[in-house]
C-alpha cells in the first residue's frame, strides 16, 4: 500500500469501492434488456435495472482506443493510442491513469483480463497503476481453455514479480477467481476492480453447457451463436462477482459499471445501428453502459445525457471523493457526470458537446484520417472520408441511411470542422517505443506481430509485406509471427527505448522445418551485433483448439527457444533488427517473439 496522507486515510474511511466490468466486442444488441434474439443476460441486465443506464454511450470503433480513453479521461490519440497492432495500441507510460489515481489514495487497485494498452513494463497494467494484474497484454488470446496468463503483482516494496501462469478450465472463469480472489485480499482497504473480460471476441471458444443452448438455432449463423453462448457464460461470471458483493455486505457501496469496448464483432442484432465494430457510425461506437451505486443511485433511472467512456475516470473520481489534480484536470476531455446520474443535476446541466470519432493507420498519413463528429444537442452527426463529408440525422434516421450534408451544409461543414480541427492538433503518429530493460522487470519480449518489416526492395512497414518477407497471418494481429522469409535482403525490425544501458541477453522463439535447419541469423543493436546458428528444428502442427469455426486470426503453435548470445545496448530510442545471413533451405525461420534480457 502506498505512503497516504492522514487525509486520505479519513477519506478511505468512507469511500466506496469500485468495479468496472468491460467487455470485447460485445454489441449493444448482445443483451435480453436490448431484445437480442433469444438471450438471457438476467445479471448485466439487473445492473441497469438496480441503477441507471444511459440511453446514448460512445465508445471508440476498436479494443485499444477505448481502453486508453477509459483509464485516462481523454481522446486515445492524446494518450499514443491509435490502433491495435504494432505499437499503435500503446498508451505513453505518463498518461495518468484512474488506477493511478485511486492507488495513490489508498485503494487496492486490480485488473483481470485483456490490458491491450502496452505489454512491457512500464506500459502495462502494473506500470500504470495496478497492484494486481492476471491476464493477458495483446489484443487476443489464442485459445481460453487451459491456457498460460501473466499474473503480476507490484510487492510492498515497490519491486514487482512476474510469472506465467498455467490455468484450469474457461478464461472467463478463470478470470472471474482472480477478481474474487482480489477482492478477497484487499486487506480490508476500498478497491478498483477493473474486470476487462476478452469475450466475446474470437477465437469462437465456449463451454458446451452454453453453446447447446443455441446449437440447433436456425435463425442464427455460427457467429451469432458463438457470440451469444461467451454472453451468456460473461453473465453467468458478472452474476458472480456481483454475489461476491452481496455475500460480503458489499452491495450498497460498491459502485458497479458495465460497459463494453466497440460494436458486435459480427452482422448480428444490434437495434439496427449501422455497420459493426470498427465502424464510426453507431453500430461500431455505441455501446451499453450502466452503473449501478445503491447508496447514492436511485434505481431505473435512465440518463438522457451522451456519455462516453472519457467520462469514467472523471465520473468516478466525483463519485469516490477522489480529487484529480488541477493540471491532471486541465487535459481531460471527459466531464463529471455524477450529478446526472445520481439525481442531483438535470440532464441540461451538462453543456452540449460533441463526440469526436477519430481513426487512423499506422502506415497512413494523419492527413488520410477519417472520422465522425456527434453533436449531443442536435444528435447530428458529420462523417469525414476521403475528403468527403456527410451528414445524418439519428433523431429521425437511427440508422444512418440518408446523407443531409446537401440540405443542411451549413450544419455538415460546422461538425466537419469541428473533426478537423481536432485532427489539426496532431503532426503525426510517433509509435510509443517497446520500453526495455527497466529495473522493474530487466526481461521483455518483442514479440513477431510487434516487428515492422523491411522489405527486399527497401520499403518499410506494410508495403514490404511480400518482399522477401511477410507475417504469417495477412494482418500481422496479435500472437502473429514473421514468415515467408526468403531473402536475406528482407528483415523485420523492433523499435524500442532503452532504460537502462548495458548487455542484454538474447533468446530467439521460433520455428524452422528439419530440411531447414541451419539458418545464420545476425542480431543488431546500435553499433553492435551479434551472430548465430539456428541449430533446432521444430514443425509440429498447430495446438488442437475447439473453436466452433475456423478462425481468421492465427492459430497456436509450439515454438523453439535458443540463446543467440549477449549483445551491448546503449541507453535511449534505437531500432533492433534481425538479419538473415544465410539461408540453409528454401525460406528462413518464422520467428514469433526475441526475448531480450539485462544482465545485472
Amino acid at each position: 500500500m502506498p505512503l497516504v496522507s492522514l487525509a486520505a486515510l479519513a477519506l478511505l474511511a468512507s469511500s466506496p469501492n469500485v468495479l468496472v466490468i468491460l467487455t470485447d466486442d460485445q454489441g449493444w444488441g448482445d443483451l435480453s434488456l436490448h431484445d437480442g434474439p433469444g438471450l438471457d443476460t438476467p445479471h448485466l441486465d439487473s445492473i441497469a435495472i438496480d441503477g441507471a443506464q444511459f440511453e446514448r454511450f460512445y465508445v471508440s470503433p476498436v479494443c485499444a482506443p477505448t481502453r486508453a480513453s477509459l483509464l485516462t479521461g481523454r481522446y486515445h490519440w492524446r494518450t499514443g493510442t491509435h490502433g491495435v497492432t504494432r505499437g499503435q495500441e500503446n498508451m505513453r507510460a505518463s498518461e495518468t491513469t484512474v488506477a493511478e489515481l485511486f492507488a495513490d489514495v489508498g485503494y487496492a487497485t486490480g485488473c483481470f483480463g485483456k490490458w491491450h494498452n502496452g505489454s512491457a513494463y512500464p506500459l502495462d497494467p502494473i506500470g500504470q497503476g495496478f497492484d494486481r494484474f492476471v491476464g493477458f497484454c495483446a489484443g487476443h488470446w489464442n485459445n481460453y481453455f487451459d491456457t498460460t496468463l501473466r499474473d503480476a503483482v507490484r510487492l510492498p516494496d515497490g519491486r514487482v514479480r512476474q510469472n506465467d501462469r498455467s490455468t484450469d478450465g474457461y478464461i472467463t472463469d478463470v478470470l472471474t477467481d482472480a477478481a474474487i480472489d482480489f477482492i478477497d485480499a484487499r486487506g480490508g482497504r476500498p478497491f478498483l476492480c477493473y474486470v476487462p473480460y476478452n469475450a466475446p471476441h474470437w477465437p469462437p471458444q465456449v463451454p458446451d453447457e452454453y453453446y447447446r443452448r443455441f446449437a440447433d438455432r436456425t435463425d442464427l449463423d455460427d457467429k451469432e451463436k458463438s457470440a451469444y453462448a461467451m454472453v451468456e457464460n460473461i453473465d453467468h461470471n458478472v452474476g458472480r462477482l456481483l454475489a461476491k458483493l452481496d455475500a460480503d455486505g458489499l452491495v450498497e457501496d460498491t459502485i458497479v459499471v458495465f460497459l463494453t469496448d466497440n460494436g458486435a464483432n459480427s452482422n448480428r442484432w444490434d437495434g439496427n445501428m449501422r455497420e459493426q465494430k470498427g465502424s464510426i457510425h453507431d453500430g461500431g461506437i455505441r455501446v451499453p453502459c450502466f452503473v449501478r451505486y445503491p447508496a447514492r443511485i436511485p434505481a431505473g433511472r435512465t440518463v438522457k445525457v451522451v456519455g462516453q467512456h472519457i467520462d469514467l475516470l472523471p465520473t468516478l473520481a466525483s463519485l469516490c471523493g477522489v480529487a484529480v489534480p488541477h493540471d491532471l484536470q486541465k487535459t481531460l476531455d471527459g466531464v463529471d457526470l455524477s450529478g446526472v446520474l445520481i439525481g442531483d443535476a438535470a440532464d441540461d446541466s451538462i453543456a452540449p458537446r460533441h463526440v469526436i470519432t477519430a481513426r487512423v493507420g499506422r502506415e497512413r498519413p494523419i492527413e488520410g484520417a477519417r472520422g465522425s463528429v456527434l453533436s449531443t444537442a442536435t444528435l447530428e452527426r458529420a462523417t469525414v472520408q476521403n475528403g468527403k463529408v456527410k451528414l445524418y440525422d439519428l433523431m429521425t434516421d437511427p440508422s444512418e441511411t440518408t446523407d443531409l450534408a446537401k440540405e443542411r451544409p451549413d450544419a455538415a461543414n460546422q461538425l466537419a470542422g469541428v473533426f478537423r480541427d481536432y485532427v489539426a492538433q496532431f503532426e503525426s503518429f510517433e509509435p510509443v517505443r517497446m520500453p526495455i530493460g527497466h529495473a522493474e522487470s530487466p526481461a521483455t519480449l518483442l514479440q513477431g506481430h510487434e516487428a515492422f518489416l523491411h522489405g527486399s526492395d527497401g520499403r518499410e512497414g506494410k508495403p514490404a509485406a511480400g518482399h522477401g518477407i511477410s507475417y504469417h497471418g495477412p494482418n500481422g494481429w496479435a500472437n502473429d509471427w514473421i514468415d515467408n522469409w526468403t531473402s536475406t535482403e528482407a528483415f523485420p525490425f523492433w523499435t524500442v527505448d532503452v532504460a537502462q544501458p548495458g548487455s542484454y541477453e538474447a533468446t530467439l522463439l521460433y520455428r524452422v522445418h528439419p530440411a531447414d535447419v541451419g539458418d545464420r541469423v545476425r542480431l543488431v543493436g546500435g553499433e553492435e551485433d551479434v551472430t548465430a546458428e539456428l541449430t533446432q528444428a521444430r514443425w509440429t502442427a498447430a495446438i488442437d483448439s475447439p473453436d466452433r469455426f475456423p478462425r481468421t486470426e492465427t492459430y497456436e503453435q509450439e515454438w523453439a527457444s535458443q540463446r543467440l548470445g549477449e549483445i551491448p545496448l546503449a541507453a535511449g530510442p534505437q531500432r533492433i533488427e534481425l538479419h538473415l545471413d544465410e539461408i540453409a533451405g528454401e525460406r528462413g525461420p518464422q520467428v514469433v517473439g526475441l526475448k531480450l534480457t539485462r544482465k545485472p
